[in-house]
């Protein structure tokens, strides 16, 4: 089942506590790698990542650290592509769902 960061799952079924809780989890990890690599706080959600700093190098290491924590490779165009901390929660939050649905 895939949520939309708003976590309507489109199908009128309503996610359950865990799965809520779960996101919260994965959103709360990205922002705290996000802002730990940028030195910057949350409140930049609608800046790019490059706005605020950011370098391929240290793009490189975002994704380096969520592949480690969420046990799948998350390509570097995924930043590129996705490139405010808002998007780009949105589009992990997606691919979470996707991975769980895999059983990855």
């Amino acid at each position: 089942m895939t949520i939309d960061p708003q976590g309507d799952t489109g199908d009128g079924v309503v996610p359950s506590a865990a799965q809520l809780a779960a996101r919260s989890s994965s959103f709360r990890i990205i922002t705290d790698r996000w802002c730990a690599i940028l030195q910057e706080s949350e409140e930049y959600e609608d800046y790019t990542f490059f706005e605020l700093g950011g370098t391929s190098v240290a793009a490189s290491h975002l994704v380096l650290q969520l592949w480690m924590e969420f046990g799948f490779r998350v390509p570097l165009s995924a930043l590129f592509e996705n490139p405010t901390l808002r998007q780009f929660r949105d589009h992990m939050a997606s691919t979470l769902a996707e991975e769980e649905i895999r059983g990855g």
